[in-house]
């Protein structure tokens, strides 16, 4: 089989239920190629004073104070899903600017936005040893 070292065992067992108070995984990855920008610029209120192709700027939909939200702060490139604010010196990627709107630590917001934008969480796929998938696999 390709993939398997000489005497490496492989653990079949079924993987062990989450124990009462144990969170489940979300599947980052998974969950920012689920989500467009866009919605999440909807959401937030944001509209661009300039667009040039794929970068869009306008003020930070961050600032509180109205008199704070620079008229281009904000920038975004939406066909990369990444977000800078050069006022408030933040940025990342959609989910990212949804925690940083709502306040919440990012478990707790991607779990609100998905539910906002009616689509299901991808819980991150615990199923048997072996089966894992991303950097370090093969």
């Amino acid at each position: 089989m390709a993939g398997r070292g000489v005497g490496q065992k492989i653990d079949a067992r079924p993987p062990r239920p989450l124990k009462r108070g144990m969170m489940k995984s979300i599947a980052f990855d998974r969950a920012r190629q689920a989500i467009q920008i866009e919605e999440v610029l909807r959401l937030v209120g944001f509209v661009p004073r300039t667009r040039r192709g794929d970068q869009w700027r306008g003020p930070c939909p961050l600032e509180r104070d109205p008199l704070a939200a620079h008229d281009r702060s904000f920038s975004v490139n939406v066909r990369r899903g990444i977000w800078r604010c050069f006022h408030c010196r933040r940025g990342g990627n959609v989910l990212d600017l949804w925690a940083a709107y709502t306040e919440e630590p990012i478990y707790a917001s991607t779990i609100d936005l998905f539910a906002r934008l009616g689509i299901a969480v991808p819980w991150a796929d615990h199923g048997f040893a072996g089966t894992r998938t991303g950097k370090g696999s093969r």
